[in-house]
């Protein structure tokens, strides 16, 4: 049998922008899921649809108003 050479090229000594802000990235949030218990989300409202109809868009009309 003849062994199978790794196709992916590791190449030693660089280390790229994105490899390091990446890591940040993970122990920043490996940091936070220790400190809180479960993994904590910044932003909670989510994208609204513009095909959803929503009654808060158009505001409350006031008797004064009309």
């Amino acid at each position: 049998m003849t062994k199978r050479r790794d196709t992916r090229k590791i190449i030693l000594g660089t280390v790229k922008l994105e490899d390091i802000l990446k890591a940040e990235r993970k122990a920043s949030r490996e940091s936070e899921i220790l400190s809180h218990g479960k993994p904590i989300s910044g932003r909670k409202m989510l994208h609204a649809s513009k095909k959803t109809y929503n009654r808060k868009k158009f505001g409350k009309v006031r008797a004064d108003d009309e």
